[in-house]
């Protein structure tokens, strides 16, 4: 089996992802944060090295190969095939949470495992991600759609996903978890 590995958009907004319309609740721990500037000035999560760890979601995928799969995450996130990060026995990706999710994946005998490997920061200064300070002034400076498209993004996020920044969102500007 191919599980797909999701903590944002991804779970409810599948566009073509081929993945099982089930997204399981007991996926790896992985350290995500809201530490990206997406597409409208939305804050997003994407893994961050020294973010504390939360349990991600998962779901399986329909595709027939790993290739496929990361294909076809890649079109569904508009990005670079090299900004898909896997894990198999036989191969995987640089990414420094490979082997979390090895051990994760091969508990439970997954052929193998894909996830989105965006990396944090604003546009033109990818890598570096933002501060606690920088995440919460840049949602304080959103107006109009931007705004209600940053908020919507941290409401849908799934409840379990609660990371540090998420809770001083919550506090700073009420946006808690849509029900």
């Amino acid at each position: 089996m191919i599980a797909c590995l999701g903590w944002g958009s991804l779970i409810w907004d599948r566009r073509k992802l081929a993945v099982e319309a089930q997204w399981q609740t007991d996926g790896p721990k992985l350290p995500v944060e809201f530490t990206r500037v997406s597409d409208g000035e939305r804050l997003t999560l994407v893994i961050t090295n020294g973010a504390v760890p939360v349990t991600v979601l998962w779901s399986q995928m329909t595709v027939a190969s790993l290739d496929d799969g990361i294909k076809n995450l890649s079109e569904r996130e508009g990005a670079r095939r090299a900004a898909i990060a896997f894990w198999s026995p036989d191969r995987s990706s640089a990414h420094d949470e490979a082997s979390t999710v090895g051990e994760w994946a091969a508990a439970r005998d997954f052929s193998s495992v894909i996830w989105t490997g965006l990396k944090p920061g604003f546009p033109g200064n990818r890598g570096e991600p933002l501060t606690h300070q920088q995440a919460l002034d840049h949602l304080r400076g959103l107006e109009g759609d931007n705004r209600k498209n940053a908020e919507e993004y941290v409401r849908r996020v799934p409840e379990q996903v609660k990371t540090v920044y998420r809770t001083a969102i919550e506090v700073e500007f009420g946006w808690t978890p849509a029900l």
